[in-house]
């Protein structure tokens, strides 16, 4: 078929050659300039189609990652283009300065392609701080700002008032910092449960990543290729040096002259006029041909120059001279070779953009699965890793829509994997969001229930009928062993017990995510010993096809795993990947192939217990400072639980024990074998015992309580025991902590 449509295609070439011999010379020439706009013209839309896919997935994938961290503790209501996420006044009375930090801290850990975040709430609002809060957290900076004790007037920036006014995500660029670095800025409003605008989160990127882009897609012959504004500034351009100028103050700097006043009128004008033009300009003897490509819904444009005779040369096949005319055979092959190599040429160039941006998506995915310890040498170097694990992935087109992931958080290692079904772009957004949810909710929960509901409540938010994805999440404690899973409809992991032959793991038949808001996950726990492995795979392993369309089965894959089942992880999946070669042979790979191997190695701790001492002077000690030396010395995950529940007694001791400064000793003894923690605060102040405060009535309305009591109340509730006694003119109060 193919063949034929090229025989066509000559056939018809040849047609119009002798219809042209025919045609005097000046028709030829006026038939050549017309075809070399018109190619100049087709480029032009090739450009902007996809430049407005570049700057699409540039705004959406920074929406989406702001709506992901908002919908972690807001309800999030979608309504066409309003957007709003509420939190609750629950949620705002328990909120303490620590947790907000906390949370910016954690987005940032997670998504490095944004330079700061910053969360503002209204005076009033946050029970912590009555007179407004504004923390800001940049990356690769270990200092937590208050925007207002910094003394930015936080509420009086219009951006800010702007964002506060919109019912949808508001985005602008500008210049911040010391060093004067260009971002874009995209803000969200939140609200409390009356509808009442009680702060928002800003949030700043760099547009580095769409210069980036912009080099991968520029052609050999363009000077210049950027994102312009109405005003002409520069959004982003391959000479990222230039972001944030104007044009008047960058262009024609590569060729070595100055932007002419009449070229920088003209784009001024066109760039209003919000429809594609290009205009010719003359500088310095040579001419320069200027596109002006709109991006949709935004204020953006492209912006592209090169030179006139590069668009000339692409055509120069179709100029022919007086002489040419009396060589009408030649003339006629000549047209014939020219058409078909024009077409491949097109053909060929629409396909080689569309997989460079499918390669460019593609290495964004790769990017989000985690590196395997042994490729990253100063994970695989400490020898106090209780764990073995590796992760294989291979995608049966560029992108896919498998998944894992895995990350320790203190004592525990949390792990995951998935397959969405379907295949190619739509699987593997899917895939990036789901990742993304993993991440946040195993920062604050090593429930697995919990998780997986989570998950999937808030994939069912933007709920597509036609897709579904199968999950297996787990919590391994590197401690005892004991592994705790949620299996979403996913296939049942393979068991290898030290010495024994492999056996799949009976599991509860979960749904799968996407399928039902609110479903009731079950979890199970499974006792692992050292040396045990277990292997987690995807159905791109057992339905994989060979010629004759049959699978490959469990059992097949159940004997895989046991041939390879005492070699290192590496070596054991090339194994398995050679056995599904070998059934396969030569048929096309039909599903993505996602294999995670675990083992459970635990090594020897140095000592059973630990204790150590600290002094400070109080009140003229920062609290925070105080809490944060006393977690330091615990051998904990991050538990903001835990931070709480010593600093309320701590900022009583500050506030109340001393008229002037005084001395507050700590002493911490950790016993790992009971995995027990106490903690000792001894102050020579005023007597006071704390545990006769009576007990806040919670059931009474926040403005009727009378002040006070809650702060011990919590400190009773979160740890597992409380004692005060005075001796020798002391108050000794002792904190007994049961380790998770």
């Amino acid at each position: 078929m193919k063949h034929n449509t090229i025989l066509i295609r000559v056939i018809a070439a040849s047609l119009l050659a002798l219809l042209i011999l025919a045609a005097t010379l000046q028709t030829s020439i006026w038939m050549a300039e017309r075809s070399m706009e018109e190619l100049a013209d087709q480029e032009a839309e090739h450009k902007s189609t996809a430049a407005n896919h570049l700057s699409n997935l540039y705004f959406s994938a920074t929406q989406w990652t702001v709506y992901s961290f908002l919908s972690a503790f807001t309800d999030c209501d979608t309504r066409g283009d309003s957007v709003s996420f509420t939190i609750s006044d629950d949620y705002l009375a328990t909120m303490t300065t620590d947790d907000i930090f906390t949370k910016l801290e954690s987005f940032i850990d997670y998504n490095y392609d944004f330079s700061s975040v910053v969360l503002v709430f209204q005076p009033g609002v946050l029970a912590c701080c009555p007179d407004g809060f504004a923390a800001k957290v940049a990356t690769r900076d270990t200092v937590r700002h208050n925007l207002l004790d910094e003394g930015y007037a936080v509420y009086d920036n219009e951006y800010y008032k702007a964002v506060c006014a919109s019912e949808c995500q508001m985005s602008r660029d500008c210049i911040v910092g010391t060093d004067s670095r260009y971002v874009f800025t995209c803000g969200m409003r939140i609200l409390d449960e009356r509808g009442n605008v009680v702060g928002a989160l800003l949030v700043d990127s760099d547009p580095a990543l769409l210069s980036k882009l912009l080099v991968e897609y520029k052609s050999d012959d363009d000077i210049v290729s950027s994102f312009i504004k109405n005003d002409c500034k520069i959004i982003a351009s391959i000479y990222p040096e230039y972001n944030g100028k104007y044009i008047k103050d960058a262009y024609f700097v590569a060729s070595g002259n100055s932007v002419p006043a009449d070229w920088y009128s003209e784009v001024q004008k066109r760039v209003l006029q919000e429809s594609y033009s290009h205009f010719k300009t003359q500088i310095a003897g040579e001419v320069y041909v200027t596109y002006i490509l709109p991006i949709t819904k935004t204020e953006y444009n492209l912006l592209i120059i090169k030179p006139e005779k590069a668009i000339r040369h692409q055509v120069d096949g179709f100029m022919w001279s007086q002489y040419l005319v009396v060589f009408c055979g030649f003339l006629l092959v000549v047209l014939c070779l020219i058409y078909i190599f024009y077409t491949f040429k097109r053909e060929n160039s629409t396909r080689s953009r569309i997989e460079g941006e499918l390669n460019v998506a593609a290495e964004i995915q790769r990017s989000i699965l985690p590196p395997n310890p042994e490729e990253a040498p100063e994970s695989a170097a400490n020898p106090q890793l209780n764990y073995n694990i590796y992760g294989f992935q291979r995608p049966a087109k560029t992108v896919g829509g498998d998944l894992y992931d895995f990350v320790q958080k203190g004592n525990y290692l949390h792990f995951c994997i998935g397959d969405v079904s379907g295949k190619g772009i739509p699987a593997a957004l899917v895939m990036t969001e789901l990742c993304s949810l993993y991440r946040l909710v195993t920062k604050f929960s090593i429930d697995t229930v919990h998780s997986v509901s989570g998950i999937n409540n808030a994939l069912m938010e933007r709920s597509d009928d036609s897709m579904f994805c199968t999950f297996f999440l787990g919590v391994l404690n590197l401690k005892t062993g004991l592994l705790e899973y949620c299996n979403a409809g996913h296939n049942p992991p393979i068991y290898i017990a030290r010495g024994g032959n492999p056996t799949f793991i009976k599991i509860i038949p979960n749904m799968p995510l996407y399928a039902f808001e609110n479903y009731g996950y079950k979890a199970e726990t499974l006792q692992l010993a050292p040396g045990d492995r277990l292997i987690f795979y995807t159905d791109g392993v057992t339905e994989a096809k060979n010629s004759d369309n049959r699978f490959f089965g469990n059992e097949a894959t159940l004997a895989s795993v046991g041939k390879y089942k005492t070699l290192p992880f590496s070596d054991l999946v090339n194994g398995i990947l050679s056995d599904l070669k070998s059934f396969t042979r030569k048929a096309e790979q039909n599903d993505d192939i996602t294999i995670l191997c675990l083992e459970y190695s635990p090594k020897l701790q140095p000592s059973s217990s630990t204790s150590s001492s600290l002094s400070f002077s109080v009140p003229s000690s920062s609290v925070t400072d105080i809490v944060n030396q006393i977690v330091s010395k615990c051998n904990l995950p991050d538990d903001m639980k835990f931070r709480l529940a010593i600093e309320e007694p701590i900022q009583n001791i500050s506030d109340y024990a001393y008229d002037t400064d005084g001395t507050l000793d700590v002493e911490i003894n950790q016993d790992n074998t009971t995995s027990t923690l106490q903690i000792i605060l001894k102050d020579s102040g005023k007597p006071f015992n704390p545990l006769e405060t009576e007990a806040p009535d919670l059931t009474t309305p926040i403005a009727d309580r009378q002040v006070g009591g809650l702060g011990i109340y919590l400190t009773r509730q979160i740890m597992n025991e409380v004692n005060y006694h005075y001796q020798n003119h002391q108050n000794i109060l002792t904190l007994k902590y049961i380790i998770p």
